[in-house]
């Protein structure tokens, strides 16, 4: 029962990395593409501990759990911080490197010194080898990390809800599903058994909420959705839109055309104003097929045409494109040829109209 656990979890957990790295090969994301290897390797790891035939087997494979506890919770906390819009310094990064990098030193330690694991003995309780063992003082050091690297990816998913706009909030609420079964599996799942270890089954949750958003972070990328054949994303004014209409990802000369933009939360709708109206029956029109010809947005002076179209792999429309395109100079041009053109038809009027009166007169007078 126990080994068939482990096993479901490391087979599902290698599946999920397969998905990773053959859905997204061209564009890996450092940490992610980490802990997608890791995770793997992390739970074989309490597979071959539960089924450790000796003492030295059980050792190494807990060796090997223990880089989930020092390097995967660090790279997942690196991570959310990332997904958060916050800037974490180059020596931040560093520090805490060495941190993790210094707690698993200790842990090779085990079998050898008493500094991370004091007394080691091995059981044998239905069928599963468990180490039966005493801390040292590292290990008191080890917890204190771990709570680090949870508290601060707490902190960052609640600030970046709170203050950063340009943070997916659908990305940050599937981080704190992450993070509270992860407290969970590390701090209340032994208290309940020390039958299983419930950290592999929250490796694995990880994995599948990673997907998910690994997945989404496509649709935030301006210059992946944006060819360079359809538009020079520099200049013109872009933004992208999920299949709700909710607000994915804008540029700067988008938010200064469209000032709404800057007071929309990525994930979250237009607000009322402007531009919302005008919005809808772009993309109403455009999905009708309704539309014969690009509507043209009114800026003041300014005359830009809007082009729409769907983002997506394949035939999987997951949203939409809009981009302005100055053409002030050519609508300003069209504009002139109109009121050129409506001035000769007055004149005409005017003239048809005067030999109309001179016809009357003559004809009155003969």
């Amino acid at each position: 029962m126990i080994i068939g656990y482990y096993s479901t979890i490391l087979v599902l957990t290698i599946v999920c990395s397969i998905i990773y790295f053959w859905k997204w090969q061209r564009n890996f994301e450092l940490c992610f593409s980490i802990v997608f290897m890791l995770v793997p390797f992390v739970n074989a790891g309490y597979l071959l501990a539960a089924v450790s035939d000796d003492i030295g087997e059980a050792i190494t494979a807990t060796k090997i759990t223990y880089l989930g506890g020092c390097f995967l919770i660090l790279l997942i906390m690196i991570s959310i911080v990332t997904l958060c819009k916050i800037n974490m310094p180059k020596w931040v990064v560093f520090l805490f490197t060495l941190l993790s990098a210094s707690v698993y030193a200790a842990v090779m330690t085990i079998g050898h010194s008493d500094i991370f694991y004091k007394d080691v003995k091995m059981v044998t309780e239905s069928g599963v080898t468990v180490l039966k063992k005493s801390y040292g003082p590292i290990h008191s050091v080890f917890y204190v990390m771990i709570f680090l690297y949870f508290a601060i990816s707490v902190v960052a998913i609640i600030y970046g809800i709170a203050s950063k706009k340009e943070a997916s909030r659908k990305n940050l609420f599937l981080l704190s599903a992450t993070e509270a079964f992860a407290i969970f599996a590390f701090f209340v799942g032994r208290a309940i058994t020390d039958k299983i270890e419930w950290i592999p089954l929250a490796y694995l949750f990880d994995a599948v909420v990673y997907l998910f958003i690994v997945d989404r972070l496509a649709l935030y990328d301006l210059e992946r959705n944006v060819s360079e054949k359809d538009t020079d994303e520099s200049e013109n004014a872009v933004f992208l839109l999920d299949n709700k209409r909710n607000l994915l990802c804008s540029n700067e000369s988008a938010k200064i055309l469209f000032p709404d933009l800057r007071y929309t939360s990525v994930d979250g709708p237009i607000p009322d104003g402007k531009l919302k109206p005008v919005l809808d029956a772009w993309i109403n029109e455009f999905k009708s097929g309704g539309v014969s010809k690009d509507p043209i947005y009114k800026d003041g002076s300014n005359s830009f045409i809007i082009k729409i179209g769907y983002i997506g792999e394949g035939t999987r429309k997951r949203g939409y494109r809009i981009e302005a395109v100055d053409d002030t100079n050519i609508q300003d041009f069209i504009d002139s040829i109109s009121d050129y053109n409506k001035k000769l038809r007055d004149e005409n009027l005017a003239k048809d109209k005067l030999i109309e009166d001179l016809r009357g007169t003559y004809e009155e007078n003969n």
